[in-house]
């Protein structure tokens, strides 16, 4: 009995120790909250401040693969760009396909917008 009632002390101790680290992490949680959020909060807003303006958009040409719009947009400096393209892709995916000698493989295409073939 004796054994166990020094076991039984131990685990209260330990179960103590973690309660008190608990709220020792609580707390120095709670600490950097208070400091650290008001000046995101700040960087925020002045991101947001310098945000550009879209006074209009327009969409030019859509296609599944590939979509333009152009938009006037308004600056922060009062700078004005009446007509700012965008160019929207969908998700896709880049392979690169190598040889067991280590090899790269590459396929030669022509670019009619150089009037050329390119690797």
């Amino acid at each position: 009995m004796l054994q166990r009632s020094t076991s039984n002390s131990t685990d209260n101790r330990d179960h103590l120790r973690v309660k008190t680290d608990i709220c020792l992490y609580r707390a120095i949680v709670i600490r950097l909250k208070s400091l650290l959020l008001p000046q995101a909060n700040q960087i925020m807003m002045e991101e947001k401040e310098k945000a550009w303006k879209t006074v209009s958009s327009k969409y030019l040409f859509r296609r599944p693969w590939l979509t333009v719009r152009c938009e006037d947009m308004l600056l922060p400096n009062g700078n004005h760009i009446p007509e700012y393209y965008i160019l929207e892709y969908p998700d896709w995916v880049n392979t690169i396909a190598i040889t067991k000698e280590g090899k790269f493989v590459f396929v030669r295409q022509y670019r009619p917008w150089i009037g050329t073939y390119l690797l």
